[in-house]
Protein backbone atom coordinates (compact mmCIF):
# COMPACT_ATOMS: atom_id res chain seq x y z
CA UNK A 1 0.00 0.00 0.00
CA UNK A 2 1.38 3.78 -1.33
CA UNK A 3 1.55 6.35 1.72
CA UNK A 4 -0.16 9.15 1.54
CA UNK A 5 3.15 11.01 1.85
CA UNK A 6 4.74 9.14 -1.08
CA UNK A 7 1.16 10.16 -2.88
CA UNK A 8 1.89 13.82 -2.11
CA UNK A 9 5.63 13.69 -3.40
CA UNK A 10 4.52 11.95 -6.66
CA UNK A 11 1.80 14.93 -6.71
CA UNK A 12 4.87 17.59 -6.32
CA UNK A 13 6.81 15.51 -8.85
CA UNK A 14 4.63 15.79 -11.78
CA UNK A 15 3.59 19.58 -11.00
CA UNK A 16 7.15 19.98 -11.08
CA UNK A 17 7.34 18.40 -14.69
CA UNK A 18 4.49 20.97 -15.37
CA UNK A 19 6.11 23.70 -14.47
CA UNK A 20 9.07 22.28 -16.52
CA UNK A 21 7.12 22.14 -20.10
CA UNK A 22 5.62 25.53 -19.19
CA UNK A 23 9.27 26.76 -19.58
CA UNK A 24 10.00 25.19 -22.27
CA UNK A 25 6.64 26.46 -23.72
CA UNK A 26 7.74 30.03 -23.16
CA UNK A 27 10.96 29.50 -24.13
CA UNK A 28 9.71 28.16 -27.67
CA UNK A 29 7.43 31.52 -28.09
CA UNK A 30 10.29 33.76 -26.86
CA UNK A 31 12.11 32.60 -29.47
CA UNK A 32 9.59 32.56 -32.24
CA UNK A 33 9.49 36.38 -31.22
CA UNK A 34 13.01 37.11 -30.99
CA UNK A 35 13.55 34.87 -34.70
CA UNK A 36 10.94 37.52 -36.40
CA UNK A 37 12.60 40.61 -34.55
CA UNK A 38 16.01 39.47 -35.91
CA UNK A 39 15.44 38.65 -39.22
CA UNK A 40 13.27 42.03 -39.53
CA UNK A 41 16.70 44.06 -38.01
CA UNK A 42 18.87 42.12 -40.32
CA UNK A 43 16.94 43.51 -43.17
CA UNK A 44 16.63 47.18 -41.58
CA UNK A 45 19.40 49.50 -41.53
CA UNK A 46 20.00 51.99 -38.92
CA UNK A 47 19.05 52.71 -34.82
CA UNK A 48 15.25 52.96 -36.23
CA UNK A 49 14.75 49.79 -37.65
CA UNK A 50 16.20 47.61 -34.23
CA UNK A 51 13.60 46.80 -31.58
CA UNK A 52 12.99 49.08 -28.38
CA UNK A 53 11.59 45.93 -26.81
CA UNK A 54 13.51 42.79 -24.84
CA UNK A 55 11.78 39.74 -24.18
CA UNK A 56 13.40 37.46 -21.38
CA UNK A 57 12.53 34.42 -20.02
CA UNK A 58 14.02 32.62 -16.81
CA UNK A 59 13.23 30.06 -14.31
CA UNK A 60 14.75 29.66 -10.88
CA UNK A 61 13.31 26.66 -9.02
CA UNK A 62 9.59 26.27 -9.80
CA UNK A 63 9.37 30.28 -10.59
CA UNK A 64 9.24 31.38 -14.15
CA UNK A 65 9.62 34.63 -14.97
CA UNK A 66 8.11 36.51 -18.17
CA UNK A 67 9.47 40.01 -18.89
CA UNK A 68 9.66 42.29 -21.52
CA UNK A 69 11.97 45.86 -20.93
CA UNK A 70 11.87 48.55 -22.72
CA UNK A 71 15.49 49.57 -24.10
CA UNK A 72 16.38 53.12 -24.87
CA UNK A 73 19.85 53.76 -26.40
CA UNK A 74 22.33 56.69 -26.07
CA UNK A 75 25.43 58.19 -27.17
CA UNK A 76 27.29 58.91 -31.01
CA UNK A 77 26.47 55.79 -32.91
CA UNK A 78 30.16 54.32 -32.61
CA UNK A 79 29.41 53.96 -28.96
CA UNK A 80 26.09 53.41 -28.06
CA UNK A 81 24.61 52.42 -24.32
CA UNK A 82 21.47 51.27 -23.62
CA UNK A 83 19.43 52.07 -20.62
CA UNK A 84 16.99 49.18 -19.97
CA UNK A 85 13.95 50.21 -18.11
CA UNK A 86 11.43 47.25 -16.90
CA UNK A 87 8.02 47.61 -17.88
CA UNK A 88 5.11 47.01 -14.98
CA UNK A 89 2.46 44.36 -15.27
CA UNK A 90 -0.95 43.77 -13.85
CA UNK A 91 -0.44 41.83 -10.93
CA UNK A 92 -3.79 40.74 -11.06
CA UNK A 93 -4.45 39.88 -14.50
CA UNK A 94 -0.57 38.25 -15.33
CA UNK A 95 -0.78 40.65 -17.98
CA UNK A 96 1.25 43.81 -19.37
CA UNK A 97 -1.56 46.19 -20.54
CA UNK A 98 -1.20 46.73 -24.74
CA UNK A 99 -1.13 50.05 -24.45
CA UNK A 100 2.11 49.99 -22.52
CA UNK A 101 3.59 47.65 -25.28
CA UNK A 102 2.54 49.82 -27.80
CA UNK A 103 4.80 52.73 -26.75
CA UNK A 104 7.38 50.81 -26.80
CA UNK A 105 6.96 48.92 -29.54
CA UNK A 106 7.90 49.28 -33.43
CA UNK A 107 4.89 49.72 -35.62
CA UNK A 108 6.30 46.86 -37.47
CA UNK A 109 6.69 44.45 -34.82
CA UNK A 110 3.74 45.43 -32.54
CA UNK A 111 1.16 43.03 -34.08
CA UNK A 112 4.02 39.91 -32.88
CA UNK A 113 4.19 41.56 -29.28
CA UNK A 114 0.35 41.25 -29.32
CA UNK A 115 0.32 37.84 -30.10
CA UNK A 116 3.52 36.51 -27.72
CA UNK A 117 2.40 38.74 -24.72
CA UNK A 118 -1.45 36.55 -25.40
CA UNK A 119 0.78 33.31 -25.12
CA UNK A 120 2.57 34.68 -22.29
CA UNK A 121 -0.14 35.75 -20.39
CA UNK A 122 -1.83 32.10 -20.24
CA UNK A 123 1.72 30.89 -19.24
CA UNK A 124 2.26 33.34 -16.58
CA UNK A 125 -1.40 32.47 -15.09
CA UNK A 126 -0.85 28.75 -15.73
CA UNK A 127 2.40 28.26 -13.86
CA UNK A 128 0.48 30.59 -11.39
CA UNK A 129 -1.67 27.92 -10.60
CA UNK A 130 0.61 24.98 -10.68
CA UNK A 131 3.34 26.23 -8.06
CA UNK A 132 0.02 27.43 -5.66
CA UNK A 133 -0.61 23.21 -6.11
CA UNK A 134 2.90 22.04 -5.30
CA UNK A 135 2.60 25.00 -2.44
CA UNK A 136 -0.68 23.39 -1.47
CA UNK A 137 0.68 19.68 -1.28
CA UNK A 138 4.15 20.69 0.61
CA UNK A 139 1.54 22.08 3.35
CA UNK A 140 -0.31 19.19 3.21
CA UNK A 141 2.39 17.11 4.03
CA UNK A 142 3.68 19.13 6.52
CA UNK A 143 -0.08 18.50 8.31
CA UNK A 144 0.21 15.22 8.10
CA UNK A 145 3.58 15.33 9.66
CA UNK A 146 2.46 16.78 12.38
CA UNK A 147 -1.19 14.96 12.77
CA UNK A 148 -0.30 11.46 11.01
CA UNK A 149 -3.49 9.50 9.86
CA UNK A 150 -3.43 5.67 9.29
CA UNK A 151 -4.58 4.05 6.75
CA UNK A 152 -7.14 2.47 9.10
CA UNK A 153 -9.78 5.26 8.19
CA UNK A 154 -12.35 4.22 6.25
CA UNK A 155 -16.25 5.14 5.28
CA UNK A 156 -17.46 2.06 6.60
CA UNK A 157 -18.38 2.06 10.60
CA UNK A 158 -16.66 -0.24 12.79
CA UNK A 159 -18.39 -2.76 14.09
CA UNK A 160 -19.35 -3.30 17.76
CA UNK A 161 -18.80 -6.84 17.55
CA UNK A 162 -22.68 -7.70 17.48
CA UNK A 163 -23.17 -9.30 14.29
Amino acid sequence: MVSLVEVYDQGIVELEKCVQELHNISMNVADRYWDFVNAHEDKGKGWDSKSALQLSVYRRGNHIEIKWTSIKWYGAKGKRTSLRTPITKNPDTFAYHETKLKVHAKDWEFDMVKETELKMQSIRRQAHHVVRGIMSLRNAKQVNRITPIDGSLSDEPESDGND
